[in-house]
């Protein structure tokens, strides 16, 4: 058996199936059913890409415990 988990943008929805080798002409059965507990793959892709950002910006780590601003040096032009 074989699952893919879709999200329909309306209510027509073209599938593009690849049938396993040991499947081609035999009867098969495609049916549908509300998904209650997966993750969509909209909301698991938003958590890759926030686990990556959030990698990155962990590695930058910047002192700026001796910066002093100079506020007459900012204005001079």
């Amino acid at each position: 058996m074989i699952t893919q988990i879709i999200e329909p943008t309306s209510n027509v929805f073209h599938l593009k199936l690849q049938i396993p080798d040991d499947l081609i002409g035999k009867k098969v059965s495609v049916s549908y059913e509300q998904e209650e507990y997966a993750e969509s793959n909209t909301e698991i892709l938003k958590a890759d890409a926030k686990a990556e950002l959030d990698k990155f910006y962990d590695s930058i780590q910047l002192d700026f415990s001796n910066f002093k601003f100079n506020r007459e040096e900012a204005n001079e032009r």
